[in-house]
């Protein structure tokens, strides 16, 4: 894959070029560009305006995106930077212009920073983009006009320092050839999971790592918005998929951390940590009618030691629960043999509400350090009641 400068492509362009630098540049001013607003804008800058416009395209020469840089000032230390992607690009693709695009930003040696925005309805992109380094600088509130509509503009950053620290481990994960599975196949999947979940950036990089294998994903979070293909991963996913969605599938997979059938329901390594359990089974299962009740394909416990908090304990969850469903994906269809059924009986754990990380004021701390070790110190923080008030406590380790 390459980039080619706008100046170098003949005109007219394709139009998923054309749409995708349409779509850049309307990021870039903070509104939506009309058709004859961009030709001109086009023939302008293919000439020589004032921003740097590359299209990229894959080996065959099909468009997958446009990179424009542009300086805030002359003399600017910063780049600002929109990339969209164009058509059916893979993920794979996409990252691999994002990384390009970075270094084509970067290669001015004076430049030490580069500066991105997400229109709001994008929001969910952020952890992609902090993959690569970025942080979220500030947000601009309905700084962004689309028709009749204003939107909420998030601003991030990267510094060519945090590039450097970031780049040789994308390099390597973009440029190997990736597993293959046992049987040399590849197949479509289909991943649901909660919007704004917790465990997104890791589906995204779950995602990244089966395309990488060939494979073909597609991530979505409504039932609604899910498409047919050969398996569906349910990961942090709170809704029941119906038996007619199910069927669009060779197999409905689900992750599940308890030692079914003991710990179905709602939020299992939480209560279990609650429970002072520190060796936790995560368990990767066939979708079945009854919640959590299908048969079991593998499992893998997680080690703690006590003193994990809420983003460390999850982490190693989520990369449980990649491998699982790597190595299943990895080692179909000859998986299906070794099968076992849940016995029968077993328990099931109740929903977690924002409530239930009220703290006792009069309970010492180690009394409740479990407690503080699950709660969310932004979607459902520790707090306690004392003399009328409400009092919110965060908790960081400062090791």
């Amino acid at each position: 894959m390459a980039f080619t400068p706008l100046k170098q492509i003949p005109y007219p362009l394709p139009q998923a070029w054309s749409d995708a630098i349409r779509d850049g540049y309307a990021l870039l001013q903070r509104q939506v560009m009309g058709g004859r607003e961009l030709a001109n804008w086009l023939r302008h800058e293919a000439v020589g305006g004032q921003s740097h416009i590359y299209l990229y395209s894959d080996e065959a020469g099909i468009a997958q995106g446009a990179f424009i840089v542009t300086e805030p000032c002359a003399g600017s230390h910063d780049a600002q930077v929109a990339w969209v992607v164009a058509g059916d690009a893979t993920r794979r693709g996409m990252s691999q212009m994002m990384f390009e695009g970075i270094e084509l930003a970067l290669s001015e040696p004076t430049r030490t920073r580069v500066t991105w925005a997400l229109v709001a309805d994008e929001a969910l992109d952020i952890d992609r983009y902090r993959k690569f380094g970025f942080l979220l600088e500030g947000i601009s509130r309905e700084n962004y006009q689309d028709g009749h509509i204003r939107r909420d503009v998030f601003s991030l950053g990267l510094l060519r320092s945090d590039w450097l620290a970031v780049r040789d481990g994308l390099a390597y994960r973009l440029t190997r050839s990736g597993q293959k599975t046992s049987a040399g196949r590849t197949y479509t999947i289909q991943v649901l999971t909660d919007a704004g979940s917790w465990i997104a950036p890791y589906v995204e990089e779950l995602a990244l790592e089966w395309e990488l294998a060939g494979h073909s994903v597609r991530v979505s979070h409504g039932v609604e918005q899910t498409l047919p293909a050969d398996f569906c991963f349910c990961l942090s996913f709170s809704r029941i998929v119906p038996a007619v969605t199910r069927q669009q599938y060779r197999h409905t997979l689900v992750v599940h951390e308890s030692d079914l059938p003991q710990g179905r329901g709602w939020a299992p390594m939480t209560w279990q940590i609650l429970e002072g359990k520190n060796r936790i089974p995560i368990t990767l299962i066939e979708a079945v009618d009854a919640v959590d009740a299908g048969p079991i394909y593998l499992q893998e416990w997680v080690e703690l030691n006590g003193t994990e908090l809420n983003p460390e304990w999850r982490a190693l969850q989520a990369q449980t629960t990649m491998h699982l469903c790597l190595q299943w994906v990895q080692a179909y269809p000859a998986i299906t043999d070794s099968v076992r059924h849940q016995e029968a009986g077993g328990s099931t754990y109740a929903r977690r509400r924002p409530a239930d990380s009220r703290l006792d004021p009069a309970k010492t701390l180690a009394e409740q350090f479990n407690l503080l070790r699950v709660v969310d110190n932004e979607g459902y923080p520790a707090f306690f009641e004392f003399n009328g008030r409400r009092y919110r406590i965060r908790i960081d380790p400062q090791d």
